[in-house]
């Protein structure tokens, strides 16, 4: 804390308490720690065999305070605490944790290659600005020389001098780049791929290996030094996914409209919360696609987007046919159909009409004509 300037920090806990919940004759549970209408839940619940139970809990605090005084205290919602720790690479030496990322051991790797190429890059500068050798009558009478290597003159003049038998001033020779050099780059580059497990044939550049399998064997070959680095990346999204959803019966605790993204990044509408309020329906005065009860979990999975599942399940398909040529006309609108191009879907739909077998097709889908009867 300064004049101009004052930190401010957030501080988060957990503090115990002890819940009420409302056990009924059928299993589920209420929490009746903060309901205003517990004491009535409880006598419509008991009369039907239920009871209340008492369990040890915590409750969520956030503080934002300064160096003297608390200035905001609330009470967050869910059960998590919202922070989610993102760790590299953990290594355990007796009582002490040592936590770094896949930068630090490539810090002295990379510094080397910085030097060498500062220093093959000031050699390369100073090619041109080589200085001018000559005596002291040579340069006495023209001052263009002292900016002979900061201005694109296009002559310069000078004083013969008979003592060094009138030769005229010549550039000294310039720097030369070492091999030395050109080898630190290399050496250092290569350096830090061996501490990254990261090499060109890795990151989608040209090796030895034509085949397409080859080349995905040798991608994930690197990727096996650095796993550790996605599987706590992994770890990390789905504890966010758990604290988002932890947090959606308390945020979407009313009727309203989302959107609902799909594998293939789809969006459809879906309304949650939503009463029905018709005396005719069957579910009348009860709530459809209630996110407020029930208990949920999720799961993570990374790997290829659905684009790159997509490409790969064409290229799959496309391999399959040339080794199958006489059945490669069963599932050609589905090859179609996994294509990028536009109107892709349009091709597969006039694909499966017209050439695809119908005892090959599913009777029920309605993009397939079915035979008409001839009339009488």
């Amino acid at each position: 804390q300064s004049d101009a300037h004052i930190r401010l920090a957030e501080y988060w806990c957990k503090k115990p308490i002890t819940r009420r919940l409302l056990v009924h004759a059928d299993g589920s549970i209420d929490d009746l720690t903060d309901d205003e209408n517990a004491e009535q839940k409880v006598a419509a619940a008991e009369l039907e065999g239920g009871e209340v139970r008492e369990r040890p809990g915590f409750r969520v605090w956030r503080y934002l305070m300064t160096q003297s005084s608390v200035i905001e205290t609330d009470q967050w919602v869910g059960r998590f605490i919202p922070i989610i720790p993102l760790v590299g690479e953990e290594t355990r030496i007796g009582r002490k944790v040592i936590r770094h990322g896949v930068v630090r051991h490539l810090k002295d790797a990379q510094r080397r290659y910085n030097y060498f190429v500062s220093a093959e890059t000031e050699i390369v500068a100073l090619q041109p600005k080589a200085p001018w050798l000559g005596t002291a009558t040579n340069f006495s009478e023209d001052d263009e020389w002292q900016y002979a290597n900061t201005k694109n003159l296009p002559y310069l003049t000078y004083v013969p001098d008979e003592d060094n038998g009138s030769i005229p001033p010549q550039r000294v020779q310039p720097p030369v780049s070492s091999q030395g050099l050109a080898e630190g780059i290399a050496l250092a580059a290569q350096d830090m791929q061996i501490v990254t497990g990261k090499y060109p044939a890795s990151t989608g550049a040209v090796s030895n290996e034509t085949s397409g399998k080859a080349i995905v064997a040798r991608q994930r070959q690197g990727d096996t030094t650095t796993y550790v680095y996605v599987d706590n990346f992994t770890l990390a999204v789905t504890h966010t996914g758990r604290v988002v959803l932890d947090l959606i019966p308390h945020i979407y605790d009313t009727e309203r409209m989302i959107a609902i993204s799909g594998e293939d990044g789809e969006q459809k509408q879906e309304t949650v919360n939503r009463r029905v309020i018709d005396p005719q329906s069957p579910d009348f005065g009860k709530i459809l696609n209630d996110v407020t009860i029930g208990a949920y979990d999720i799961t993570t999975t990374i790997g290829p987007s659905y684009a790159t599942k997509r490409e790969e399940a064409r290229e799959s398909m496309i391999e399959f046919g040339r080794t199958l040529p006489d059945q490669a006309a069963l599932f050609a609108d589905l090859i179609a159909k996994a294509q990028d191009w536009p109107h892709a879907d349009e091709i597969a739909k006039r694909i499966k009409r017209v050439t695809i077998p119908p005892q090959a097709l599913d009777p029920d889908d309605p993009d397939v004509q079915q035979p008409q009867s001839p009339q009488p």
